[in-house]
């Protein structure tokens, strides 16, 4: 079963509702499209809505993922010619590490992404300044 993306443009940022089964391989796919997505319609956030998404990534997919995240972010950066964006992510146990190491994975590496179980918590992260 594929990553499926359902992509809406609001006042401040882009909207991505995914649903399917995550597997590492899509879940690169569909961060590139909504990266593609984000450039589009210029918006420097996005809120990745995860909590229709199934799975339970081992710690090396977390590990992968989040190096891939913030890789794509810097290339995003040289690319299109503009700051990266900011990325809030919702989603729930398992695909969601309570420890956030993807998160802290990507996070390391540059990337301003933060990982949510509340989508109000999201969009207030994604509204500040930092």
């Amino acid at each position: 079963m594929s990553i499926d993306l359902r992509l809406e443009m609001k006042k401040e940022y882009l909207y991505v509702q995914m649903t399917g089964v995550f597997t590492i391989e899509e879940a690169k796919g569909s961060f590139c499209k909504i990266l593609e997505a984000a450039s589009d319609n210029d918006a420097p956030k996005a809120l990745l809505n995860c909590l229709q998404l199934e799975g339970a990534p081992s710690m090396i997919e977390r590990f992968t993922y989040g190096a891939f995240v913030a890789k794509e972010l810097r290339l995003y950066s040289i690319r299109f010619g503009r700051p990266s964006i900011k990325l809030a992510c919702v989603a729930r146990e398992p695909l969601l590490d309570k420890e956030r190491f993807g998160e802290i994975v990507a996070t390391n590496r540059g990337a301003n992404v933060k990982m949510f179980d509340d989508e109000k918590d999201a969009l207030n992260w994604l509204r500040s300044l930092f």
